[in-house]
């Protein structure tokens, strides 16, 4: 990822991403002023994901001025990370401030998600002034890869906080198709603008209502 100014000399920064390093993954930062540059094949110390096998570092993004400190920000995903205890392969994005090598804010996906597999800017998408981004969940289900529908996260660059999120599922409720019930891929599978999980006519669409449907899921 390049485009950002780590240091703050305004001279525009390199990070890559190395998410195989050292069982957990690795970033390297290569500043301006890092002899790396000069001469010197030196690599300069990596910022480490947090357990083996999260990946960290198989996306990573530069991003403009961001609010929380007017400085850039290093984002990085982690797409095979699980919480303690948790359900396997959620992902994770983390945010780190200028200059930190911990991260400051840290977001996980959902079960077999794997938020983070790729990060992209997304301009301003609520028109506060300041950068919004996107992280990929590619939603590999389940073993051996039937194809999960996969979904975006967008998450925003300014001082206010993220936008409402009233079922936690990390989509912003003005963008959620079931605003009170989580559902971060939000299949829609009717494509009536409401989501399944929360859809109580005709899910599958096969016509049958789905309180007398007996595969509600499942046009038949």
């Amino acid at each position: 990822a390049a485009g950002g100014d780590l240091d703050g000399d305004m001279i525009p920064d390199l990070a890559v991403g190395a998410y195989a390093d050292n069982t957990t993954g690795a970033v390297y930062e290569y500043l301006s002023t890092t002899a790396y540059w000069t001469g010197s094949q030196a690599l300069p110390a990596p910022i480490l994901g947090a357990a083996a096998g999260d990946q960290f570092g198989v996306s990573v993004l530069l991003s403009q001025p961001m609010a929380y400190d007017d400085h850039t920000a290093l984002l990085v995903g982690s797409n095979r990370a699980e919480q303690a205890g948790s359900a396997v392969d959620e992902g994770r994005v983390d945010y780190f401030l200028s200059g930190q090598t911990t991260a400051g804010v840290s977001r996980y996906g959902a079960a077999n998600s794997m938020l983070g597999y790729s990060l992209s800017s997304a301009g301003d998408v609520n028109g506060d002034g300041f950068e919004d981004f996107v992280a990929g969940a590619p939603a590999i289900a389940v073993s051996p890869y039937p194809g999960g529908r996969g979904s975006i996260q967008l998450f925003y660059g300014g001082a206010t906080a993220q936008q409402p999120d009233g079922d936690g599922d990390f989509v912003a409720d003005m963008f959620d198709n079931c605003p009170a019930t989580p559902n971060t891929d939000q299949l829609d599978t009717d494509g009536d603008g409401l989501g399944d999980v929360c859809d109580s006519d005709d899910r599958d669409g096969d016509g049958v209502t789905d309180a007398a449907d007996n595969c509600p899921d499942l046009a038949n």
